[in-house]
């Protein structure tokens, strides 16, 4: 099922610029915006979703998890998980972000993926 992906993004240190280059000895968040519109509120309001990014090394390999994070989804139409990450390596990456959100019971959860997010790890 196709949902906007409005922004997947890399920031690393106080600021929230995005980037694509990063250091190696620190930790980075992610920033991921998506549009929920299609998200009907349930009664009570709370939804529930989990964000995680795995990374791959551009020249090949497995995926392995970076970050993950876990929380309620706000009313809003969009809305920013910023989660702290583990540092990497030196070398290239894509990134990878899924998205869970959990729906009305007996309902399967809704499932948004970004793919190829390509970082420089220096």
């Amino acid at each position: 099922r196709k949902t906007n992906v409005m922004r997947f993004s890399v920031s690393q240190g106080e600021t929230e610029i995005p980037t694509q280059t990063i250091e190696h000895d620190k930790p980075f968040n992610i920033n991921i915006a998506i549009d929920n519109a299609e998200l009907k509120p349930e009664q009570n309001g709370v939804r529930n979703f989990t964000a995680s990014v795995q990374a791959r090394p551009i020249e090949g390999g497995s995926r392995f998890l970076v970050g993950e994070y876990s929380g309620t989804l706000p009313p809003e139409r969009t809305f920013i998980v910023q989660a702290q990450t583990r540092s990497l390596s030196p070398g290239f990456y894509y990134l990878t972000a899924r998205l869970t959100v959990n729906r009305e019971k007996g309902v399967l959860p809704l499932t948004v993926v970004q793919e190829n997010y390509p970082i420089n790890v220096y």
